[in-house]
Order: C-alpha cells, then structure tokens, then sequence
C-alpha cells in the first residue's frame, strides 16, 4: 500500500477543526486491493457474526423500527458476491478486527487524528465500517454518535446530510439514543445538503447530524472510518446520564447548560462504569 495517507481533505480544515458542517472530500482508495469485492466477501466471513448486518435494501427514507426489515438465508461472504442481483444491503462494522484493515485505517486517519488532536484533544475509537449496497437500495434517516467519513469506492450514491428541526428536536433524538433507542429516527434531515458521491469523492458528516443514503443504479461499496474526541465522549457520558434521569421523571439541564451540574453528572457516570465493570470481573473469576 502506499506511505501517503490516502485522504484528501482541504488543509484549513485540518488547521481550524472539522466543525459541525459537512464537507465533500476526495480520496485515493478506489484502487486499494482490500476493497474489491472478492476481498470484502473474505472479510465477511473472517468477522464475527456481531461484526455483520444486513437486510433487504429496498427500504423507506424514514424506518424507525429497525426491525421491520427481510434479511436473506446467506453466509455474510454470499451476501457480498450476489450484491448485483440479491437486492441486499449490508455493512461490515469494526473492520478493524483484521489487521489489514486496522492498518488501511489508521493510515486513512492519520492526518486526520494528527490534526483533530491539536483542535479537539486526543482521538479515541478509530473504527472502519464497509457498506455493500444493491442497485437503488436506501439506508434510512439515522443519527451516528462518532465523526464520520463516508468514502465512496465503487458505484454512486446521494449522501442527504442535514440538521435537526431545532436545538429541542436534537436533544431529545440524541438523548433517546443514548437511552437505548435504535440510531435510525423518524424524520428527514432538515436543511440538508445533497453530497453526489462518486468513487474517488467522500463526505464528512458531524456528530449526530442526520443524514440518509440513496443508492445509485448498480452496486456500491463504501468505507466509513470514524473516530471520537475526549469532548464527544463527554457530551456521549452526558447524554446518557440524563436518560437514565428522565426515565426516572426528573428534567435534568442539557450538556453544557449547567457546566458544575455536568461536572457532578460525569463523576457519578464514571464511578457507575467503573463499580460495573468490577462486578463484572468478580462475575466472571466465580466458579461454575
């Protein structure tokens, strides 16, 4: 592979931080020999099973019910080699867990991470996810709790990246997600931009923006490598306290509205996960 990061992206971006907006973005990956589809097929297979989702990609913009989708009786690596005629959709997560695709994306991120880190503070959770599409398939409108770029490597796609209706409208989609709530939402984006995607262009997509996917007439494959700051983490920690609040019918301020009151919220976050993950340990040293 080659030494230079494959990631074209405009130096003032790197330079100021990637912000809230989404931009196009170019790369040079349409050639990369991990990404044709026998390759990808070999990886379906080699990643466990939690590692593969799929239905049939003939769905609605707005599906809120993740659920209510028709799954093909395939192995993952079938799915992938009949995409042209099965009218599936499918995506590979944490691709990561082969090392050759761990080393494509941290070279894809390494200017990226480099540069995030001076703006933002340190990045943690570098993940890759491929997407395998039929002719015409769509991925409904959803929400994602990591920064994003959308690579397109193989056949076209519209990219509808946009807002939520208002700050309210947000924070209660974001908070029930971190709730336990399914990332797809009920509604379209709002003030969305329309990114048309073809191999070789990619798309930067902010956290928690709502964005769709309509795929193009013929097969396509696309690259998500993402990633998360110390900052999303935190608002992540937050949001997932104030859930837990409101289930129990308190109102508790928004991240960032009461910053003492946060301050107490991620104290009390952190001492639940850490007296949780030592009941887990002494769980798993008892005897059967």
């Amino acid at each position: 592979m080659a030494n230079h990061p494959p990631l074209k992206i405009d130096p003032d971006k790197l330079q100021h931080g990637l912000g809230s907006e989404p931009f196009a973005v170019h790369h040079d990956l349409v050639d990369n020999p991990l990404l044709t589809l026998d390759a990808i097929a070999d990886l379906a297979d080699y990643l466990p099973a939690d590692s593969i989702e799929h239905n049939l990609g003939d769905l609605p913009e707005v599906l809120p019910d993740a659920d209510a989708v028709t799954r093909l009786d395939l192995s993952p690596g079938e799915i992938v080699r009949t995409v042209e005629s099965n009218r599936s959709w499918m995506v590979l997560k944490w691709i990561e867990r082969h090392p050759d695709y761990r080393d494509l994306l941290e070279q894809t991120l390494s200017e990226v991470t480099s540069a995030v880190a001076v703006t933002d503070g340190p990045v943690h959770g570098r993940e890759g996810f491929i997407f395998i599409s039929a002719p015409n398939s769509v991925t409904p409108s959803h929400i994602d709790p990591e920064y994003n770029f959308l690579l397109q490597t193989r056949g076209t796609k519209e990219m509808v990246v946009g807002r939520h209706a208002s700050s309210e409208a947000e924070l209660e989609t974001v908070e029930r997600y971190y709730g336990g709530a399914h990332r797809n939402i009920d509604l379209t984006p709002e003030n969305a931009q329309t990114f048309e995607m073809n191999p070789g262009d990619g798309v930067f997509v902010p956290l928690h923006a709502p964005h769709l996917v309509r795929n193009g007439p013929e097969p396509s494959i696309s690259l998500s490598v993402t990633w998360s700051t110390e900052e999303s983490k935190r608002v992540a920690a937050l949001h997932s306290v104030n859930a837990r609040l409101r289930s129990l019918h308190l109102s508790p301020a928004a991240p960032g509205a009461r910053p003492a009151v946060d301050r107490v919220k991620l104290s009390g976050y952190l001492a639940a996960r850490s007296a949780a993950r030592a009941a887990r340990r002494i769980r798993t040293r008892q005897p059967a």
